[in-house]
């Protein structure tokens, strides 16, 4: 009778951690199931500069930002989307000498994200490349406005950029997520020297 009763307590105990395996694999599925997205928020910037641009010697105000995503969960380990940055407030690099750089950028890229979990909680790695447009506003020990070819730049650039770095998915519903970003900023050509590393929150709607 005891060994009896112990594979019936056996077989139940099978059958409820199948069960609860099987709920976790559909919320899991749930949350990281093949779709379109569509993302918005705000951060920040932080100047890594070097070269011509290295601040020492300078002061280097950080820059304020808003973002946003659109794209697609491919499958469960993987989503590719089209992403914008965009400082509304710039990087300003200013000196003893009263001579300033106020530098404004959109930074227009194509995002991998990598997903090793499902769940609610995803954290993600990333990387991407697209192009970094520069806006540079330049005045000299007056204030008054002169042409950054005499600092070394052109008052407007375009230059490719690379783009890496990683953050966390928390899923509120199955429709609803909020984003921590961190990213790395390395632009090429005429703009190498203007390195940054960006942070930000972003909601995330999910279809």
């Amino acid at each position: 009778m005891s060994d009896w009763l112990s594979r019936v307590r056996f077989v139940l105990l099978l059958v409820v951690l199948v069960v609860g395996a099987a709920a976790v694999s559909r919320a899991d599925s749930a949350f990281a199931r093949p779709g379109g997205y569509v993302s918005a928020g705000i951060g920040g910037a932080f100047e890594t500069f070097h070269g011509e641009l290295d601040p020492r010697g300078h002061d280097v105000s950080n820059a304020f930002l808003v973002g946003g995503r659109v794209g697609s969960r491919m499958n469960r380990f993987a989503s590719l989307d089209l992403g914008f940055d965009y400082t509304v407030t710039g990087f300003e690099l200013s000196n003893d000498d009263a001579q300033s750089i106020d530098a404004s950028t959109l930074l227009g890229f194509t995002n991998l994200k990598l997903y090793p979990f499902g769940g609610r909680f995803q954290p993600f790695a990333l990387g991407g490349a697209g192009f970094l447009w520069a806006s540079l506003d330049c005045t000299d020990t007056n204030g008054v406005a002169m042409d950054c070819g005499g600092a070394g730049f052109d008052d407007t650039e375009v230059a490719f950029a690379g783009r890496f770095g990683g953050g966390l998915d928390v899923y509120i519903t199955r429709h609803l997520a909020v984003s921590g970003e961190l990213a790395y900023v390395m632009p090429t050509g005429d703009l190498s020297d203007m390195r940054f590393l960006t942070f930000g929150a972003y909601v995330t709607l999910r279809f």
